[in-house]
């Protein structure tokens, strides 16, 4: 009899044994918990409504918990529904006799969802005022993401949570009444640090790309650094007079390499803004009439040409423009180089332009240079809005 028993107890032992590793290593698909996580979900975030299919549990025995899978499921936030391609977590036996929130984390990985749908199921879990305002100003885009989201013994999110993902085709109506189009970039979220990488967009029919986007927060203060360039573009007459005003400034080419950074405030003011710019000028035309000038360059015409220009452009404080290339102010070609150093509302130029090619008449000294004679001017100057000084003129 007792050698029954115990070949009763022990085929029972090995039948257990074999249940825990088989559900340990293959699992068991079932839907016996979809409603208890859904309501453990909802009883910490009432809007939502989470609705499981194809799920299949695995067994954690060495800390008395489950994993959870489930594939092509949904997130309902009212008359939203998000698909997800699968979610995943990790559920804690114990805490269902102890009616304490079961559930360790999520891990979500999402098909490409409509933005502003997946901004509000954000706004749901931890609103804040930037969200608000992105909930406002956006339009069309869809985003992909794939969260692994830690949560406490209450149910709230913990801060080490990681979002990574994809944003495409999303367009911004900004605070200004201009608009962003095309934004797509890939995206990566760490506790206080955000990255952008492989990012373009379009504003004002440029096409701006940028390979990488840091964005840091400390004490909602933001601080950001990174890189952005546009390709070979013509500037629309709109944005020059928004940025040039009263420079009668036309067919403005251009492409351009930057780095820069800046931090804004809690009260969203913008601070220590730098950049650093390699800029390509393929072309630009001034139109600009001296009679004074015309004086002393017969041959100037109405519209000045700059051709073939490269610029590095330094801000800092204070801005500092280096350039030099093609000048074309009469009929033929000449080279400038040139200086500018803004700081507050004094400007420093200091400008060389060659004159081979260009007659040069200075009635009052008697100074005559004919086309085809090599020569030279040389200017230093010094101008704010109370004065100008001529420092050097050759």
């Amino acid at each position: 009899m007792i050698k029954k028993i115990s070949l009763i107890l022990s085929s029972f032992i090995l039948l257990i044994i074999v249940i825990l590793i088989y559900l340990s290593l293959f699992g068991l698909e079932t839907n016996r918990f979809n409603k208890i996580i859904s309501e453990k979900i909802k009883e910490n975030y009432p809007e939502l409504n989470v609705e499981f299919s194809n799920v299949k549990v695995l067994l954690k025995p060495s800390n008395l918990s489950i994993d959870v899978l489930a594939k092509d499921s949904k997130i309902i936030i009212k008359d939203k529904n998000l698909k997800l391609k699968k979610i995943s977590t990790n559920y804690s036996i114990t805490s269902f006799f102890k009616k304490n929130f079961g559930i360790r984390n999520l891990i979500l990985d999402t098909e490409y969802n409509q933005f502003k749908d997946v901004l509000k199921l954000a706004r749901n879990f931890k609103d804040g005022p930037e969200l608000l305002i992105l909930d406002k100003i956006s339009e069309s885009g869809k985003l992909y993401i794939n969260a692994k989201i830690n949560l406490d013994q209450r149910g709230q999110i913990k801060n080490n949570y990681i979002i990574s993902g994809e944003i495409k085709d999303l367009s911004l109506n900004l605070l200004n009444k201009e608009k962003v189009s095309n934004i797509n970039f890939k995206f990566n979220h760490k506790e206080n640090k955000t990255n952008l990488y492989e990012a373009f967009f379009k504003y004002q029919n440029l096409l701006i790309s940028s390979e990488i986007l840091k964005i840091k927060n400390e004490n909602n203060n933001y601080f950001v650094d990174g890189n952005i360039k546009n390709s070979k573009s013509n500037i629309s007459s709109a944005l020059i007079s928004k940025y040039l005003n009263n420079i009668n400034l036309k067919n403005l080419i251009l492409s351009s390499n930057s780095n820069f950074s800046f931090n804004i405030s809690k009260n969203y003011k913008l601070k220590d803004f730098k950049i650093k710019s390699n800029i390509n000028l393929n072309n630009a035309e001034l139109y600009y009439d001296n009679k004074t000038l015309k004086k002393i360059f017969p041959d100037l015409k109405k519209k000045i040409k700059i051709k073939n220009n490269k610029l590095t452009v330094d801000y800092d404080k204070y801005l500092i423009i280096d350039g030099k290339g093609e000048f074309h102010g009469s009929k033929n070609q000449e080279s400038i180089d040139y200086n500018i150093k803004k700081i507050k509302d004094n400007i420093n130029l200091n400008l060389k332009l060659s004159l081979n090619e260009t007659p040069v008449k200075i009635e009052l000294l008697d100074f005559y240079k004919k086309e085809k004679v090599n020569g030279k001017l040389n200017i230093s100057l010094v101008k704010n809005k109370d004065f100008l000084l001529l420092k050097n003129l050759s």
